[in-house]
């Protein structure tokens, strides 16, 4: 289902946005730049080593 009536209005699953909006999917003017989703997923992939570099720090002082 990607359009739906609600109160009057017609509603339309937007793909860009990923949310109910008033208009039409091939209307929508939302620029998605891949750079910045992408930019996003590797500042969260250095997080994610970070903290287990940091993780195996803290064990391996546990240990000596």
């Amino acid at each position: 289902m990607e359009t739906k009536d609600r109160n009057g209005k017609m509603y339309h699953w937007c793909i860009k946005h990923k949310m109910w909006t008033l208009h039409k999917a091939s209307e929508c003017t939302l620029e998605v730049s891949k750079d910045r989703n992408n930019n996003k997923e590797e500042e969260g992939n250095k997080l994610q080593l970070k903290q287990a570099l940091s993780a195996m720090e803290e064990d391996k002082e546990l240990v000596e």
